[in-house]
């Protein structure tokens, strides 16, 4: 089984530090940070070689947030004279997901 690439393994192969190709894909060219158009098109080359896609759960786990929304509508907790306009809102989007 091959290992997913990961941003070291760009870095290697576009010549540059992990911290660049941190920056190049996370897109936080500021005006502290200078990079060259040349070094931006190597490093995104070596993405597209390499074929390195961004872990969604690194990601959130490395920005303390993310877009799950959790629910679970269970049957008991909404006896049938209580349910309402909320508990078919729960359901179908348990149902959905």
């Amino acid at each position: 089984m091959q290992k997913r690439p990961r941003q070291t393994d760009v870095a290697k192969l576009a010549g540059v530090s992990p911290a660049t190709v941190s920056v190049i894909l996370n897109n936080r060219l500021d005006g502290n940070v200078r990079i060259s158009a040349e070094t931006r098109a190597r490093v995104l080359d070596a993405v597209e070689q390499l074929g390195y896609v961004t872990d969604p759960v690194a990601r959130s786990l490395a920005g303390g947030r993310n877009s799950l929304l959790g629910v679970f509508a269970f049957d008991e907790i909404f006896p049938p004279q209580q349910r309402n306009l909320r508990y078919s809102f729960l359901v179908g989007i348990e149902h959905e997901a």
